[in-house]
């Protein structure tokens, strides 16, 4: 009997690019872009023109954005 092949888990990078943040988070790049504009998105580093988002910023993004729901009366 062949043991199963299980899949490798693809390794996270820590820094990523705009377009790779957006897929990350499962958001366009308009609207990464659009929430820095408004100063409410995710941190970032900027180089020239690139920005740079780290995966523990937009965990704590995400984090940040949770909504607590109520149990029905």
């Amino acid at each position: 009997m062949l043991p199963s092949a299980s899949p490798s888990p693809v390794p996270v990078r820590k820094y990523l690019r705009i377009a790779e943040a957006a897929s990350y988070l499962n958001v366009s790049v308009a609207f990464l872009r659009k929430q820095k504009g408004l100063g409410r998105g995710p941190q970032f580093s900027r180089f020239s023109d690139l920005l740079i988002y780290s995966t523990e910023d937009l965990d704590d993004y995400f984090r940040s954005n949770l909504v607590q729901t109520q149990k029905a009366a």
